[in-house]
């Protein structure tokens, strides 16, 4: 990218494609929904999530002695919904994909009465201290004249139910206004 923000779709491109072989990272959303996305929130194309990356699933067992960690069965997602679990693979580096389903310890919660002034990093900090942010959408509010229209979206990790998570995060105070933490509601199609 240079200093006018022009991206070398060529060299984007040389960038993502081994990334995706390998099956690190896939898309979310094509050409076309992403650019629904940004006339739907009014947000910029850059700020809309096109791309995500495959986790790979942690092993909890350690060998001590060499920190090399134990071969262990990976679930993956069928087509039916459901999850199964298959032997693991010989590479160290071996994913699943299974980001499209919330894990146990997620929760999406909807963020309201933020200040106008306040940014993403401002939430992401605060959110920090009380819970894990995995993903933040401040839907941006320059059509306005706001840095943001006084309300984001959050995905957080906490081991405890949806309504503790709120509970903790309910009236925290970010530039002088109480937030208002609800429990975020499917989007309804249009």
């Amino acid at each position: 990218m240079d200093r006018l923000g022009i991206v070398d779709t060529d060299e984007v491109r040389e960038i993502l494609t081994p990334l995706v072989n390998r099956g690190l990272i896939r898309r979310v959303l094509s050409h076309a929904k992403a650019h629904n996305e940004t006339r739907r929130l009014r947000i910029p194309k850059r700020e809309v999530k096109v791309w995500e990356v495959v986790m790979p699933i942690p092993s909890p067992s350690v060998l001590p002695e060499r920190g090399v960690p134990h071969k262990q069965p990976q679930q993956v997602l069928h087509p039916g919904g459901h999850t199964a679990t298959e032997p693991a693979s010989t590479s160290p580096t071996a994913a699943s994909v299974v980001d499209d389903v919330q894990s146990a310890a997620s929760h999406q919660i909807y963020l309201g009465n933020l200040h106008y002034s306040a940014e993403r990093e401002d939430l992401t900090d605060l959110l920090s201290n009380h819970c894990e942010v995995i993903s933040l959408q401040v839907p941006a509010g320059l059509g306005y004249g706001n840095k943001n229209r006084g309300f984001a979206f959050a995905t957080v990790g906490y081991e405890g139910t949806m309504e503790v998570v709120i509970s903790k995060l309910d009236g925290l105070e970010l530039r002088g206004r109480r937030l208002l933490v609800r429990r975020q509601l499917p989007k309804i199609p249009r």
